[in-house]
């Protein structure tokens, strides 16, 4: 079942959802689910903890949680982008709702978060001027495929591998957050 706001960053007829709601109140009964994911969601969300704490209601006993949220990213879905918070806010919000912490983990460290950070604003250069080109949508998608494939793709291999000789240390661009109910 995939839920979403009316309205948001993204238009309706992009969404594939069963039900729309107000990004509180899960419109299912308690104990419905045995799996929740919410993936680059409570960035977005005007009341975080109040969505944590219906997420967790709808688990059921037993449950789990699957949760990422950016930690070093660009605003995105402008205007709705709100927060971003670390491991232990992250850690807070899994106790106070009585969930068992089973993993917190970084996505990336300072090297990965640099090389995606690097590409990121490279591609957003590339599509200032793409978008101003007087071609077809599928031209555009080759050249952003083109550019992804012989610039991004090398940068952030070779960042991730300095990442992995550093053991993921330092800053990170998401958090990856399993519990369970």
């Amino acid at each position: 079942m995939g839920i979403d706001v009316k309205g948001g960053g993204l238009r309706d007829k992009t969404k594939v959802v069963d039900k729309y709601f107000d990004g509180v109140r899960i419109p299912y009964k308690s104990n419905s689910f045995e799996v929740v994911i919410a993936t680059e969601v409570l960035e977005h969300a005007l009341f975080p903890e109040k969505l944590f704490k219906e997420m967790t209601r709808v688990l059921k006993p037993k449950g789990k949680l699957f949760v990422s949220m950016p930690f070093v990213w660009p605003e995105h879905g402008v205007p709705y982008d709100f927060q971003r918070f670390t491991s232990f806010k992250h850690k807070l919000l899994l106790e106070k709702n009585n969930l068992q912490v089973i993993s917190i983990k970084k996505t990336t460290g300072v090297f990965g978060t640099c090389g995606q950070l690097i590409s990121d604003f490279f591609y957003g250069l590339l599509a200032e001027k793409i978008f101003r080109l007087h071609v077809s949508y599928g031209i555009k998608f080759m050249i952003f495929r083109l550019f992804c494939f012989l610039f991004c793709f090398p940068v952030q291999l070779v960042f991730e591998l300095l990442d992995m000789l550093n053991r993921r240390k330092g800053i990170t661009l998401d958090f990856v957050i399993i519990a369970q109910k």
